[in-house]
């Protein structure tokens, strides 16, 4: 269901209500070609900045492998004149030097917040935006985990071990929610609660990072002499090939976002979606979405099911209008009462078959409109666009009052017809006149 038959078929409106749609604005067909080719190469070209992340800063996957290369090459060089390796100043450095990185890194991002490219009041979805973090957290975690064993097998003192594994378990948490958050869909928005949270979390990081990387500095040799120094050569060394095999993983990640906009691009000149569709697609890779389309599924199902009870219900209202009709026949032979009570069976039989699937819809209907509810809910506090979320919910309700009204009034209706039928001499006057129904030799007597 596309999302303009969704907005007419619920009504849904809002303080900004959508654009108007390209086909209805009627443009020539050389307009309409120029729109497609400009979006086609909007799109060409945020893909092709998507391409160029991986040159703009130098940092091509070639040059990494060439400075892993360059790396291992320098500490073998060094490793190979040494009698014994500086086992205990080396990890002590490395794990330091590995907290003194993670706290630069929140410090760019407290000072140039960039974080997830989302419009405030609209979402998107933590698998799409955490999918290419799925390798590299993983090995991130495992090097956290090689930090914590390492810092508890070392002969520190217990206060500093207790703060380097604290801060090395707050790292490898937030690693954790983020590679949980890449396997789940759950909202991403940009409010005030989500920017606080992270200006928060990423201080608490910051200070923890400093606090530990300053403590087990302090307990290497200071790097006075070339004996000293050499520790911090090697420890070096091992950093830039952690760091540098970190960000080779990282890079060699497929995007989502790229293989969306090649998708859409591919969509588009095979022409295999409209130009409405293209436009709305391309909106929501860039800003992401906005509430009514996050909801568009759940609302689909729901206004189908509210078709169905509504299609239901007319054909039980035709039923009991034969219904009243099987009443105002006069019948005298037997043949004919019988042929009567028949006809009479099978409409009542197929007025309680349409019951019954309407019975079963509103049943359903309750599991699915709870769903939404809290769905509704949860998004809305994501975008903070409360307008949207109380215009689904009230006109939801203003539907689902009208069918319960439809549904208490076709059961009165049932029940009279029945009792009538049962009972034809208590056939009230105003009925009899509305359907022709004649009077019974005792009621005229009365």
């Amino acid at each position: 269901m596309s999302r303009l038959k969704l907005l007419v078929l619920t009504g849904i409106m809002s303080s900004n209500p959508p654009r108007p749609s390209i086909q209805e604005l009627n443009l020539e067909n050389a307009d309409e070609i120029s729109l497609y080719l400009e979006l086609i190469r909007l799109i060409e070209k945020d893909i092709d900045d998507l391409k160029a992340n991986d040159t703009r800063s130098g940092w091509t996957s070639w040059a990494i492998v060439g400075g892993i290369a360059a790396a291992l090459s320098v500490f073998f060089g060094e490793t190979r004149k040494l009698q014994t390796f500086p086992m205990h100043d080396v990890e002590v450095i490395v794990i330091a030097g590995l907290f003194l990185y993670n706290a630069c890194i929140v410090c760019l991002k407290l000072l140039y917040p960039a974080g997830i490219v989302v419009r405030p009041g609209r979402i998107r979805w933590s698998n799409d935006e955490y999918f290419s973090f799925l390798p590299s957290g993983i090995y991130a975690l495992l090097v956290i985990l090689g930090s914590i064993v390492a810092v508890a097998l070392l002969p520190l003192r217990i206060a500093i071990k207790l703060l380097a594994i604290g801060a090395s378990l707050l790292w490898a948490f937030w690693t954790g929610v983020m590679l949980v958050s890449s396997q789940i869909k759950q909202p991403l928005g940009n409010n005030r609660l989500t920017r606080k949270s992270a200006r928060v979390i990423g201080l608490i990081t910051f200070v923890s990072s400093i606090v530990a990387s300053t403590l087990l500095f302090s307990q290497a040799t200071a790097p006075v002499g070339e004996t000293a120094t050499l520790p911090y050569v090697l420890a070096g060394l091992i950093l830039a090939l952690i760091l540098l095999t970190g960000n080779l993983i990282y890079r060699a990640a497929p995007s989502r976002l790229l293989s969306n906009l090649e998708g859409l691009k591919n969509d588009i000149v095979f022409l295999r979606v409209d130009i409405d569709e293209a436009l709305r697609r391309y909106e929501t890779l860039k800003e992401g979405e906005s509430l009514p389309d996050a909801l568009q599924k759940d609302l689909s199902e729901i206004v189908n099911d509210l078709n169905a009870i509504e299609y239901a219900h007319s054909n039980m209202r035709t039923l009991i209008q034969r219904l009243v009709v099987q009443l105002s026949i006069n019948v005298d032979t037997p043949e004919s009462k019988e042929q009567k009570a028949k006809q009479f069976n099978v409409d009542i039989e197929s007025y309680r078959l349409h019951e019954a699937k309407c019975n079963e819809l509103l049943r359903a209907l309750g599991t699915k409109l709870n769903s939404l509810s809290k769905k509704q809910v949860q998004l809305a506090s994501v975008t903070e666009d409360w307008t949207s979320e109380n215009a689904i919910r009230s006109l939801l309700a203003e539907r689902l009052k009208r069918i319960e009204d439809a549904n208490a009034q076709l059961n009165e209706n049932i029940q009279r017809v029945v009792f009538y039928w049962n009972n034809p001499d208590k056939i009230p006057v105003d009925l009899r006149a509305a359907t022709n129904i004649q009077p019974s030799a005792k009621q005229e007597k009365e």
